[in-house]
């Protein structure tokens, strides 16, 4: 009779293992899948082409107004004639539904942090494309937005899942849901009449506007994802829902296009995302209240996340005052284009240029 120590090792000698001890089964059940893998490249990649595809959409606009057309940051849709802008907009809905393919391989909790790469990718893309000058603040910029809407979207409660229609009809006539949205409704108003006279100056007005259009539209898409999974394409909310999505994303497409307009892509790209994700956010957390428990630890991480990407922000919109390079850090050069004025040297320079016209104007 052969006895087993441990379950390993018999009295003879001879080893044998449990099936769930057995490193190489170990490594079998860990490993991640090849579906997941994909997914993670391709997600990075439609993220990526997202950026890019902003930028040239926004080539697409400064070549119809630099032709003549009425400027898309004065209500101008000369762009929809233009073949680059619809490469751009092709460029953008194959990089959304891709990362809409994705979602089914990748958990959401890996892919929303991803999200940040629009950022990078629009920065390098006005760089490249459109010849913007970004700067090392403005680079410092979008490092710390990355990192705080990352840490943000790993940190926030993830949106509940809508399983069934019932559900949906429930989320929809539900008190918290139509009042957050009327109180939404009612600043997208306001702003609306703000902007014409202050929206070039002030970047989060059409960035809340365009922003706070996408978060209605995120739930009524899982809503018609629900309605086309379940095979249920007779109910009259299906087709309410995607009247009001294609309003919705005209809507954001047309205020989307006056920011980009009027602001740097990676400025533009990273307001929206900012407003994006808080209102979205803040909508789960105010619609459902009862299923979140957010500790004291989890509050203070969102607060600080919040207060990276505030920073972040900030230091991007208003970096591109200052105008240094890596060679004049390395070189202890730093020049400050302030608001208060030219240098000396500045208006010495600016002086004898003036001058000049002025005698070729005589002439």
């Amino acid at each position: 009779m052969e006895l087993h120590l441990n379950g390993s090792e018999s009295l003879n000698g001879t080893s044998t293992l449990n099936a769930s001890c057995g490193p190489t089964d170990l490594s079998l059940e860990n490993q991640i899948p090849t579906s997941m893998i994909i997914g993670i490249l391709v997600t990075i990649g439609c993220f990526i082409l997202t950026g890019f595809s902003l930028s040239i959409r926004k080539k697409a606009l400064i070549i119809v107004a630099l032709n003549g057309s009425n400027p898309a940051a004065e209500g101008g849709l000369g762009y929809l004639k233009s073949a680059l802008w619809w490469l751009g907009f092709a460029l953008t809905a194959i990089s959304q539904i891709g990362v809409g393919v994705c979602l089914n391989f990748v958990p959401a909790i890996i892919v929303s942090p991803l999200g940040v790469l629009n950022i990078a990718s629009s920065a390098m893309g006005g760089r490249w494309i459109l010849k913007e000058k970004i700067g090392v603040f403005g680079w410092v910029g979008c490092c710390i937005l990355m990192i705080g809407i990352a840490m943000f979207a790993i940190i926030a409660p993830k949106e509940l899942d809508l399983k069934t229609t019932e559900d949906f009809v429930q989320l929809l006539v539900s008190i918290n849901f139509i009042s957050f949205y009327i109180v939404i409704f009612l600043c997208t108003i306001v702003l609306l009449i703000l902007a014409p006279k202050y929206g070039s100056r002030h970047i989060l007005i059409y960035a809340f506007i365009s922003g706070a259009a996408g978060t209605l539209l995120s739930w009524l898409t899982k809503g018609i994802l629900i309605f086309v999974s379940t095979g249920v394409f007779d109910h009259w909310l299906l087709w309410v829902s995607i009247a009001i999505n294609l309003s919705i994303i005209l809507f954001h497409l047309y205020y989307m296009h006056i920011l980009l307009h009027l602001y740097e892509t990676s400025a533009a790209e990273a307001s929206v995302t900012v407003i994006m994700s808080t209102l979205i956010v803040s909508s789960s957390s105010f619609i459902f209240p009862i299923q979140y428990n957010i500790t004291l630890r989890e509050g203070f991480l969102m607060a600080f996340s919040f207060t990276t990407i505030v920073l972040g922000l900030f230091v991007l919109n208003f970096g591109k005052h200052v105008t240094v390079n890596f060679k004049e850090i390395l070189l202890k050069e730093v020049k400050y284009a302030t608001m208060e004025g030219p240098t000396e040297t500045d208006a010495k320079v600016n002086c004898g240029t003036d001058n000049e016209m002025f005698r070729k104007t005589e002439e």
